[in-house]
Formats: C-alpha cells, sequence, structure tokens
C-alpha cells in the first residue's frame, strides 16, 4: 500500500530551509521599509526644528559684536661699546625685536592678571554684561573673577609671529567704543608689565655687578692686609728695594776691602812692615769681611738682627701673586660693573604699536550664515548616525 504524502512533505529539511530563506526580502528592503515614517520622524525632531530654532537665534537674536585689532612689537634699543682695533667704539643696537618678551606678552593678555589689573581701568563686567545683549552672547552680571576670565579668552585672540615677533590682539565687545577702550587699556596694562620687567632684570644686573665688586674689593683689601702685616712684622717696607740696599752695600763694602787690600799690598812691597798704617789696613779689612759675612749671611736667611730674607722673600712673593691676581679680578669687577650700570642706564625695552585699534564701524561678530550652516551640517550628522543605528537594530531583529 503506497503512503500518501503532502506537497510538504516532498521535500527534504535542508529544501524546506533554503525555500524559507528565499522567500525572506533582502536586508536593503527591510532597512529601506524600516526608515520611512521614523526617518521622517526624527529628521523633523532632530534636524528641522532645531535648524530652524538656530536659524532664528541666530539672524534675528544674537547680538551684533564689533572686534578691533593691534598691531605691535617688543624692542629693546640702546647703546653698547665694542673693542675694535684696540679702541673703543660704539654702536646703537637698532631695535631688535624681543621674542620672549613678546611672548610674555601675549601670556598675560590671556592670563587672568590682565582681567584682575583691567578691573581698575574699565568696568568689564558691565562692558559684557549691557542691557540689549542676548542672554546666550551677554555675561551674567555677578560673574565670578573665574567665569570673567573664561569669557575674556572666547572674547579675545592674541598671538605673535615666531620669526618677526609681531603681536596680534584682537577684542570682541558689543559696541565699537567698548572693542576700543579695552583694547587699548589691555596694551597699556601689557606694556607696564613689559616695563617692569625690564627694570627688575636691569636691577638684579646692577645688583649681581655690584656683589661681585664688592667681593673683588673685600679680597683686594684682604690680600694689601696681609702683605702690609707681613711686612710689618718684619720691619722691611719694600723686599725688592731691601734687597737691592743689602746688594749695593755688600758690593760697597767688597770694595772698601779691596781698596784696603791693595794699599796693605804696596805698604808690603815698599818694606814698611812696621808701620802703625799696616796695623790700620789689616783692622779695617778684618772689619769690612766681618760686614761683608754679616749681610751676606742676612741674606742667606740666618737670622740676625731682625731679618730672615730668604724666608721673607718667599713668603713675599706667594703674598704679592695673590695681591697681583686679587687686583686683577678687582679690575675686572669694576669694568663689569661700569658697563652694567652703563647697560641700564641706556638700555631700554619697550612695546611699540605700529597699528592702533580702529573704531570699527559695522559688526563682524557672530558669522551668522556660516554659523547656522555649521549647526545644520552637526544637525544632519547626527540624524543620518541616528537612522542608521536604528535600522541596523530592527534588521537584526528581524
Amino acid at each position: 500500500m503506497n503512503a500518501t504524502h503532502s506537497p510538504s512533505s516532498r521535500f527534504s529539511p535542508q529544501q524546506s530551509l533554503l525555500r524559507g530563506l528565499a522567500r525572506r526580502p533582502p536586508n536593503l528592503v527591510r532597512i529601506k521599509s524600516t526608515l520611512g515614517l521614523v526617518s521622517k520622524l526624527t529628521f523633523f525632531v532632530f534636524v528641522f526644528v532645531p535648524a530652524l530654532v538656530g536659524g532664528y537665534y541666530y539672524f534675528a537674536i544674537a547680538s551684533d559684536q564689533y572686534e578691533t585689532e593691534i598691531r605691535l612689537v617688543v624692542r629693546s634699543i640702546g647703546l653698547q661699546t665694542a673693542q675694535e682695533e684696540g679702541g673703543d667704539r660704539v654702536t646703537m643696537l637698532g631695535g631688535a625685536a624681543v621674542v620672549q618678551d613678546a611672548h610674555i606678552l601675549v601670556n598675560y593678555l590671556s592670563s587672568v592678571d590682565v582681567v584682575k589689573d583691567l578691573q581698575d581701568d574699565v568696568d568689564l563686567r558691565a562692558a559684557f554684561s549691557r542691557e540689549g545683549v542676548d542672554e546666550f552672547s551677554r555675561l551674567e552680571p555677578d560673574a565670578t573673577m573665574e567665569e570673567l576670565h573664561s569669557y575674556w579668552k572666547q572674547q579675545t585672540t592674541s598671538y605673535v609671529d615666531g620669526p618677526s615677533g609681531i603681536i596680534q590682539f584682537s577684542v570682541r565687545a558689543f559696541s565699537p567704543e567698548d572693542a576700543v577702550l579695552i583694547s587699548e587699556a589691555a596694551i597699556r596694562r601689557a606694556a607696564g608689565l613689559i616695563e617692569e620687567l625690564s627694570e627688575e632684570a636691569k636691577r638684579s644686573l646692577l645688583e649681581r655687578s655690584r656683589r661681585e665688586l664688592d667681593a673683588a674689593k673685600a679680597a683686594y683689601v684682604a690680600s694689601l692686609n696681609d702683605l702690609r702685616d707681613l711686612q710689618n712684622e718684619a720691619g722691611i717696607l719694600n723686599p725688592l728695594t731691601e734687597a737691592g740696599v743689602s746688594t749695593e752695600l755688600i758690593a760697597t763694602l767688597f770694595m772698601e776691602k779691596l781698596e784696603a787690600e791693595v794699599e796693605l799690598e804696596v805698604l808690603r812691597n815698599s818694606g814698611a812692615s812696621n808701620s802703625p798704617l799696616m796695623t790700620q789696613l789689616y783692622n779695617r779689612i778684618d772689619t769690612l769681611g766681618s760686614r761683608i759675612d754679616e749681610q751676606r749671611q742676612q741674606m742667606a736667611g740666618v737670622q740676625q738682627d731682625g731679618g730672615e730674607l730668604s724666608a721673607f722673600f718667599a713668603r713675599i712673593n706667594s703674598l704679592e701673586t695673590e695681591r697681583l691676581l686679587a687686583e686683577s679680578l678687582y679690575r675686572s669687577a669694576s669694568r663689569n660693573f661700569d658697563l652694567a650700570k652703563s647697560t641700564t642706564e641706556r638700555q631700554s625695552t619697550f612695546v611699540s604699536v605700529f597699528s592702533p585699534p580702529i573704531l570699527p564701524t559695522s559688526p563682524n561678530h557672530p558669522q551668522r550664515f556660516a554659523l547656522w550652516i555649521i549647526l545644520v551640517s552637526c544637525l544632519l550628522a547626527v540624524w543620518a548616525t541616528l537612522v542608521l543605528v536604528l535600522a541596523s537594530i530592527d534588521d537584526h531583529r528581524s
């Protein structure tokens, strides 16, 4: 007996699975169907409405802001002496740009210190929170110093060009007068800071040079005192003179001894051996010989009548060398001090503004159309990402 089979029973389980997969719609079709009403609703909520609100704010509510720009440079000018062919030559430093001071100035213009300093010149809170400014652009009248500093960095731009040292500083405010007033006050404060730093550097240089001069002078005076004490102890003021005198004295005594010996030899040859003059010559020769021996012993370092000249010469030469070295250092320190003093009196660092702020005639902020385009682009990107994520989730569920 033949068994009857239903149509579906004629297919194997693998064939049934393949037929089911063939009847399943493709993923792209399912994604397209998923995007339908959800995509339109999300586009309206996440793109159309925010873009409409943003456009209304930028083109109807956002307050006009006026920007003014200053260009300046930090310069150092003064006189400097140079050695050329054995003579002094005075040269002029032609106002070279000081790039390091320029970076200091730029950092100051963006720091909280300039905000604190400007409170004595300009009421920043009143300028940035004036009546008629929209709530999203204005500063709160009771803003803290930290909030005021954050708002200041938002409303100002400072930049220094490295190779040239030119500084660009711009300020945005809600009126042309406030923009010019704030920028001029900020530059005055920055110029005062640079001048103060320059004066502090001058004082530091002068004080350091003076300390070196005082130390060299003290060492020189100490070497002179040591030399004088040794001379007083030995009873000799000038060792070279004393040595010369001793040598000259020995030479004189030796010549007199030679003359006496010659006279004695003449008397001997003449046969006057019993002459009283010969006795005197003998005594004179002995006396001169004793004096010569005493002077030689004194020069050789045997202590007689208060002098060991050889030991004294060794000590005096050491102290004289120290004195010469101390004197050389003192002269060098004195020259350095004079040069530092001359530099501090002649050299000056200052801020030179070559492009002053100009009263703006028309607002250039905010960039309404550009900001609106950026807003719409961001909204479209967020919406597209959200739709793709929702479609992917729906596809995986199916």
